[in-house]
């Protein structure tokens, strides 16, 4: 499983604003910006933000929403799969 998170500056966000909140809570997950945020946009219909894309071993998205749903879809999924 993969998880990218895809952050578009909106106009009233200071630079760099969402990176530091990222770094700040500890994530390391990848976090997709410019024309890969608009790119993934397109591909997964993102129409809001923050939003969390989590895709299977083969690519195929399996979960697309907020951090504290994605959370709990992978827990669920950890869980079924032991």
């Amino acid at each position: 499983m993969a998880i990218f998170a895809v952050n578009v500056k909106l106009p009233q966000d200071k630079e760099g604003v969402s990176f530091e909140i990222i770094s700040e809570k500890g994530y390391s997950f990848p976090t997709l910006q410019g024309g890969q945020a608009e790119d993934a946009k397109i591909l997964f219909g993102i129409d809001g933000y923050p939003t969390v894309i989590v895709l299977n071993p083969v690519g195929a998205m399996v979960f697309r929403g907020s951090l504290e749903r994605a959370v709990s879809f992978i827990e669920n999924e950890l869980k079924s799969i032991n």
